[in-house]
């Protein structure tokens, strides 16, 4: 009955938007725009509407501190 908390990011290409936005490999992925990651679908719809939105906020766990990223896309 294992529960998904969040998406481990494992590899990231140098130059890509991910990298831009200041993750790192080791992350682990919990939040975006306070919708918490606790499913593959939810990660899929989540990432989906980022298209139309004007501010992003990332919640994650760097070393096992969490850590809040906050982006205004113009």
């Amino acid at each position: 009955n294992e529960e998904t908390t969040g998406f481990l990011i494992r590899m990231i290409k140098p130059g890509s938007l991910i990298a831009q936005l200041g993750l790192r490999k080791g992350d682990i992925l919990r939040e975006v725009n306070g919708v918490s990651l606790n499913s593959p679908e939810k990660a899929l719809q989540v990432f989906g509407q980022l298209r139309q939105a004007k501010q992003i906020s990332i919640g994650l766990e760097r070393g096992g501190k969490p850590m809040t990223f906050a982006y205004e896309i113009r």
